[in-house]
């Protein structure tokens, strides 16, 4: 009634990008002053919903998040059953759970690449998964282009490609520069002629 926008902030950000002049922002009574944006120190990343204990990467995810939610979890639950890895050992750095969403400017505003959280995670990741669609659109984007060239000149990085292909297969086809613990050369062989090498050479022309 007296033209007051009441805002109960919970978690994350309130921003008003149009606020009007002398309009004045009031926080548990108190007036502030003339604001534009408020942060709630209760704003938290997925991760740390299900974990606050700090996790060390085992590998790192290199995807566009355009992809199908389904997709990508066949992707890592076949790369880690290839891999044999216990439930302790198969972490996986997701950046949609692991950075905090509602203050991402946080992550990623700087003006030093080095300074991100992806890049830090890749750091201390033992390889790259590389997540690709059936148009292999991580190709077409600048920032994982910029993981993957991170990948293929760190030479302690490993590079492993899965996708899902769209001939019918439900399971994932994971592309591994090593050959896998307990799998013969010919086993390696057969694996990778199964994958869509198309979406290789879409990454090689574009």
């Amino acid at each position: 009634d007296d033209g007051a926008l009441k805002v109960k902030l919970l978690e994350g950000r309130f921003v008003d990008n149009q606020i009007a002049p002398g309009a004045t922002v009031v926080i548990d009574a108190r007036a502030c002053g003339e604001i534009s944006s408020v942060d709630s120190p209760g704003a938290v990343s997925y991760k740390e919903i299900v974990s606050a204990e700090p996790t060390v990467p085992k590998w790192y995810t290199c995807h566009w998040w355009g992809e199908s939610v389904l997709d990508f979890i066949n992707c890592c639950e076949q790369h880690t059953k290839l891999h044999q890895l216990q439930e302790r050992d198969s972490r996986y750095w997701i950046c949609g759970y692991a950075n905090r969403q509602h203050s991402l400017h946080e992550e990623i505003n700087t003006s030093c690449l080095k300074e991100t959280s992806f890049y830090k995670a890749m750091q201390l990741a033992e390889g790259v998964l590389l997540i690709l669609d059936s148009e292999a659109t991580p190709f077409t984007r600048m920032w994982c282009c910029f993981e993957i060239y991170k990948t293929v000149t760190t030479d302690r990085l490993r590079l492993n490609i899965a996708t899902v292909p769209k001939d019918g297969s439900e399971e994932a086809i994971v592309l591994s520069q090593e050959t896998l613990k307990g799998e013969s050369d010919r086993t390696k062989n057969v694996r990778h002629s199964k994958f869509p090498h198309q979406l290789l050479m879409a990454g090689l022309t574009r």
